[in-house]
Formats: structure tokens, C-alpha cells, sequence
């Protein structure tokens, strides 16, 4: 984003690339869509914000959520286990951040819904473990934030806003039905890296961990239909992705009361989660979810006090 020089007398407000001084929490670009409805020039600097509020709200959704002293998960003063020390989510979120930078601008070249995405969400994990051991880590992280970052740019380009938490959770059943079965293969790939991940982390330490064996490429023709596999369909992922992140949602409503910040404030949620689910891990990624979706629709507030 490119430096505006403006002038200004002392004790005004300055404007500071595409920021509006008068309303803070505003992009001017992504917000003031009837300013240019028909602009491609416009568009493409819409796309150029979302991309740098995607890529932030990303690392930091996957990097803070570990940090609330949430019991039996990460935090930050426990490691619950050798695989899910606190460097590795930071190094996760870091690592596996390109590819999804790769998806917005490949939704923008394309002006709309490419032919595949999910080679992105296989790099993502690929990449996930770049300087670092541990297993999968961030993978179902991953496999939830790639339909809703999908369906913000697909909004944007249809002149809606890709900050409204609601229209984008309903736009995310209908972009997955659009994926095709290349898009399918790579979901297959994707899901057997994060096996594979785990399974060498398990083996490193001398552990085992029952694995997840679904078969998706050649049985289903879109990532939506996909999510109904055997040995997947139960999962907390496919649940939420199919139908529109109900506990995603649930847990941005509460978050969205948040006097102390949304770090301490996601335990209660969390203790909420762990009782119905029963897994640390499961409470913990749709947190980082709802963390996402908080950031993206308040890319301004103090969320962190």
C-alpha cells in the first residue's frame, strides 16, 4: 500500500494510506464499494486490502489463539504435548500464510472462482512445518479458514462486503459447491500430508495416534459433497464446513463482548466447547476460527487491551 502525502494543519487528522481519518475501521476501498461500482481499477485495490487483512487476520488468529490459559490445550506458560509447543503455532501460522495470500490473488486474477484452489490449502500445510518439528498443527485450522477466506474475496467481487460475518458464512456452502474434482484430489492430498505429518511426529516420539483414512478423489465431484466421506463426515471440519459454521458462529457472538479482550474472554468459550466435544483440540481450532472472523469484521478494534 502506497504512501499518500497530504496536506494538513497540525491538529489534523492525517490520512495514512487508503485509511479515512473520520471513521476509524474503515478501508476506503473495501467499504465505499458504490463509490466505483464498475471500476476494475477500483476492484483490484478492494482485493489489494482484503488481501493484506486476510494474511494479517490469519497469522494472528492461528498465532494468538494458543495464548488464553485454556486447560489441557497450549498456552502460554504449558506446551500440552512435545507436538504442540507455542513456537509452532506462531511458526505454522507464519509458514502456512503464503498460500493463503496465494488464494486471494489468484480469486483476483480470475475474477471469480477459479478452476482449483485446494493446491493452495495442500502448500499451506506442506509449508506449515518449514523450521520446526511437531506434526499437522494448524491443518484443520487451514481446512476451516480456506472456504471462509474463499468466500470473502467472491463477495468482494460481486460488490458485497467480505467483512460481514453472516454473508460470508453463507456464501462459503455455495463456493464449495462450485470447487471441481481436481479440486477434490487436492483436498485428497492435503488431508494425507496432514496424516502422514502425523503419523512421522507420532513415530518420532515413540507414540501412535489413530488416524483418519477418507477417500474423497474419484468418489466425490466437489469439496462440499466431499465432506460427507466416510471417516470424515463426523469431524468437527466437515461439520462446520457444511453447514455454515454454526459453532463458528456461536463463538463469535460471545466473543463479541469482550470488556477484557478476546484472548481471556475465548476460555469461557472454550469451556463451554470441551464438555459437548470433548477434545482440547476441536474447542481449540474453532476458537482460532472465531478469532478470524472477529478480526475481519473489527480490523480496527481494540480487541487487545
Amino acid at each position: 500500500m502506497t504512501m499518500m502525502s497530504t496536506s494538513h494543519a497540525p491538529n489534523s487528522p492525517e490520512v495514512i494510506g487508503d485509511f479515512h481519518p473520520s471513521h476509524p475501521g474503515r478501508f476506503l476501498s473495501i467499504d465505499d464499494t458504490a463509490a466505483h461500482p464498475h471500476s476494475r481499477e477500483h476492484q483490484h485495490m478492494q482485493m489489494a486490502e482484503l488481501k493484506e487483512e486476510v494474511l494479517r487476520a490469519f497469522i494472528l488468529a492461528c498465532s494468538l489463539e494458543p495464548l488464553a490459559e485454556k486447560p489441557g490445550c497450549t498456552t502460554r506458560t504449558v506446551d500440552s504435548s512435545p507436538g504442540t509447543r507455542l513456537e509452532y503455532f506462531i511458526i505454522s501460522a507464519a509458514n502456512s500464510s503464503w498460500p493463503i495470500l496465494a488464494l486471494v490473488e489468484r480469486i483476483d486474477r480470475n475474477q471469480g472462482q477459479p478452476a482449483c484452489i485446494f493446491d493452495l490449502a495442500y502448500q499451506a500445510q506442506f509449508r506449515s512445518n518449514r523450521n520446526r518439528h511437531g506434526g499437522k498443527v494448524n491443518y484443520a485450522q487451514i481446512l476451516m479458514l480456506f472456504p471462509i477466506i474463499t468466500a470473502q474475496c467472491l463477495l468482494l467481487l460481486e460488490g458485497q462486503s467480505p467483512r460481514d460475518v453472516d454473508l460470508v458464512l453463507r456464501r462459503v456452502g455455495p463456493a464449495m459447491q462450485a470447487t471441481t474434482p481436481a479440486d477434490v484430489e487436492q483436498l485428497q492430498r492435503f488431508v494425507d500430508l496432514s496424516r502422514e505429518l502425523s503419523e512421522r511426529h507420532h513415530q518420532r516420539l515413540g507414540t501412535s495416534r489413530p488416524q483418519l483414512f477418507p477417500q474423497f478423489s474419484g468418489v466425490f465431484s466437489n469439496v462440499l459433497d466431499a465432506m460427507e466421506a466416510a471417516d470424515f463426515s463426523h469431524t468437527m471440519m466437515a461439520t462446520e464446513i457444511q453447514n455454515g459454521y454454526p459453532v463458528s458462529r456461536q463463538i463469535v457472538a460471545e466473543l463479541r463482548d469482550h470488556p477484557k479482550g478476546i484472548i481471556p474472554h475465548s476460555v469461557r468459550s472454550y469451556e463451554k466447547l470441551l464438555p459437548q466435544y470433548g477434545r482440547h483440540d476441536i474447542a481449540a481450532d474453532l476458537i482460532a476460527v472465531a478469532f478470524y472472523l472477529i478480526l475481519i469484521e473489527n480490523p480496527f478494534a481494540i480487541l487487545f487491551p
